[in-house]
C-alpha cells in the first residue's frame, strides 16, 4: 500500500511520486479500491522502480492506494501528449521553438487564448552590481533593460510520457554555465510546471526569467503571504521588489489574468505593462569585505520552480490556491499492509 497525504485545506486532486523496492515485474498499476487510477513507471538508476499517480485526496487527509506488480503498463485513456516541442493537457497546449524556449501556451479553457507575447527565457545580464551592498542592493541602470543574451540550446528530451504526467528536458549553455529545465503538464494540472537546475559559473552576470504576457495592464499584483498588493512598472526608486508564491497581470479590462507560481525565488521586477521578471541567481562584481566573496555568491548548483497558470477574471483566490497546491505537493508513503478498514 501506498500512503498519499494532502497537507493543504482544500481537497485536491494531482499527481504523486512513490519510490518502490523489490518490484519484479516491469510494470506496475496503482489501484484506488479496485478502480485502477492513471498511472505510469521506470525504473532508477539504482534498481529500484518510480512510479507517478493521479491521486484524489480530501482537505489535510490522507489515502491509501494498491499498487500491484503487472506484466503491462496502466491502459487507461488519458488526454496529454507531448512530442520534442509540444506538450497538451486538458487545458493547455504548449510550445517550444527551436532555442529550447516555450514559446507558446495557448489555454484552451479560455477560447484558446494564447498567454505569451515573447517566449518564456532566462535573460542574462553583464552585471557589476553595487559596490557598497553587493549581495543586498541591485543597480538600476543595469536591469532596466532587455537582457545582454540568453543561453544557447544544446538539446532536448522527452523524459515522461504517460497517461498521469508529460514532460520535457531541455539543456541550454552561455559560457561555462549549463542551464537544465523540465517543462511538465500533468493530467487534469491547471499550471505549466517549469524544474530548472543551472549550474551557475558565470562571474559579473545576472540571471531573470523574463515572462512576456499578452494580458496588459499597468499595474501588477505581487503576493506579500498576508496579502497582496499592486504596483506600477519599475522606476528608478523602486525596481527589484518582493514576493512571495506568485505575482500576476490581469488584463485592464478584467477578462483574464496569468499568474506566475514561484517556489522559492522572491525579487521580481515589472518591467513594463505586459512583463514580469523574477531573479534566479546573480554574481556581482565588488566584495562587502575580502574574506565575504559576494563576487562568487550563486556560483554553483542552484535549483528552483516556477508555475504557469491563467484564469478568467481578475486575480482572486484561484491563484493562492494554485500557488500553494504547486508548492505544497502531496506525499506519497510506503506503508506495510495492516488489519483493519483502511488497510
Amino acid at each position: 500500500p501506498v500512503t498519499v497525504f494532502n497537507p493543504i485545506e482544500a481537497q485536491r486532486k494531482g499527481v504523486v511520486t512513490a519510490i518502490l523496492d523489490n518490484v519484479s515485474s516491469k510494470y506496475v498499476k496503482v489501484f484506488d479500491g479496485e478502480a485502477e487510477v492513471a498511472s505510469q513507471c521506470k525504473k532508477t538508476s539504482d534498481g529500484k522502480t518510480e512510479v507517478i499517480f493521479v491521486a484524489d485526496v480530501k482537505s489535510l487527509g490522507t489515502k491509501i492506494y494498491d499498487v500491484r506488480e503487472s506484466n503491462t503498463p496502466c491502459e487507461i485513456a488519458s488526454e496529454i501528449s507531448v512530442t520534442n516541442n509540444t506538450l497538451e493537457n486538458g487545458k493547455y497546449t504548449v510550445t517550444l521553438n527551436s532555442n529550447g524556449d516555450v514559446c507558446s501556451i495557448i489555454d484552451k479553457s479560455g477560447d484558446n487564448r494564447e498567454l505569451l507575447k515573447a517566449p518564456i527565457v532566462t535573460g542574462l545580464f553583464n552585471y557589476t552590481g553595487s559596490e557598497e551592498w553587493p549581495a543586498w542592493e541591485m543597480n538600476y541602470k543595469e536591469t532596466a533593460k532587455v537582457p545582454d543574451r540568453i543561453p544557447s540550446f544544446v538539446k532536448s528530451e522527452i523524459i515522461e510520457n504517460g497517461p498521469a504526467r508529460v514532460a520535457v528536458k531541455v539543456t541550454q549553455k552561455d559560457g561555462r554555465s549549463e542551464f537544465n529545465t523540465i517543462i511538465a503538464l500533468s493530467l487534469g494540472g491547471e499550471a505549466v510546471e517549469f524544474y530548472s537546475e543551472i549550474e551557475w559559473q558565470s562571474l559579473r552576470t545576472m540571471a531573470k526569467n523574463i515572462f512576456s504576457l499578452t494580458a496588459i495592464n499597468d499595474k501588477a499584483t505581487f503576493d506579500l503571504g498576508l496579502g497582496a498588493i499592486e504596483r506600477g512598472n519599475m522606476s528608478d526608486k523602486l525596481f527589484e521588489v518582493p514576493a512571495q508564491k506568485w505575482a500576476d497581470i490581469s488584463a485592464q479590462d478584467g477578462e483574464f489574468g496569468v499568474s506566475v507560481l514561484s517556489e522559492c525565488k522572491y525579487g521580481w521586477d515589472k518591467f513594463d505593462n505586459n512583463t514580469l521578471r523574477l531573479t534566479v541567481v546573480h554574481t556581482p562584481k565588488s566584495n562587502y569585505r575580502i574574506d565575504s566573496m559576494q563576487s562568487m555568491m550563486d556560483l554553483g548548483l542552484n535549483r528552483y520552480s516556477f508555475g504557469i497558470f491563467s484564469h478568467n477574471g481578475k486575480v482572486g483566490a484561484d491563484t493562492q490556491l494554485q500557488a500553494r497546491l504547486f508548492t505544497q505537493p502531496m506525499c506519497a508513503v510506503v506503508c506495510e499492509k495492516q488489519e483493519g478498514a483502511l488497510g
